[in-house]
């Protein structure tokens, strides 16, 4: 019985490991960041550093780290996404529980100013889009199909700094089931 169940969990824990091949599962799609395997992204240079410590379809949230000596600023409104070849503005999703359950307003058309992020400090930046959903189960299999590749989406994340724009880009793999045994073949 003990020789049965070593089996199957060592079974289980090879197939966690494949699955991991293809970034964090979401329900219908999985995503990878910057072409990184495993559950976690981290990007590091002189001005910020990036991660993403959760997502869902419908939010993301980015972990902006100033690691400079002035302070920086999350330009929401210039930060956009490419999804399907198609560049959709991001909304600041901070206070989205507090205006559904009316603890706060919101304008049906307002642009969220700028975030500072002072040196030596971090900031979590949740990330939607007006439509709701980044990602579609049959726009991406159906990319492939035309393609025979993943389609890879694409962050832009825009910062000021002293007078100056910094532009960071996560690319995005973008994975259904049916592209995984495709892939596996």
């Amino acid at each position: 019985m003990r020789r049965l169940i070593y089996v199957l969990f060592t079974l289980a824990c090879a197939g966690s490991v494949k699955a991991q091949e293809y970034g964090r599962n979401l329900g219908s799609v999985s995503v990878t960041y910057n072409g990184q395997s495993g559950k976690t992204f981290k990007y590091t240079d002189n001005q910020v550093e990036l991660s993403v410590p959760k997502e869902s379809m419908s939010e993301i949230t980015v972990t902006a780290k100033n690691v400079s000596s002035s302070p920086i600023y999350f330009n929401w409104s210039e930060s956009y996404f490419i999804i399907n070849e198609e560049t959709v503005q991001i909304n600041n999703n901070t206070n989205e529980s507090a205006v559904a359950f009316g603890q706060a307003v919101k304008e049906a058309n307002s642009v969220s100013s700028n975030t500072k992020i002072a040196p030596s400090t971090k900031s979590d930046l949740r990330i939607g889009i007006k439509k709701g959903m980044f990602w579609d189960y049959q726009d991406a299999n159906k990319y492939f199909k035309d393609n025979g590749k993943p389609r890879e989406d694409k962050l832009v994340l825009v910062f000021d700094q002293d007078g100056t724009k910094l532009e960071k880009t996560i690319p995005i793999l973008v994975y259904t089931g049916k592209i995984i045994k495709q892939l596996k073949k």
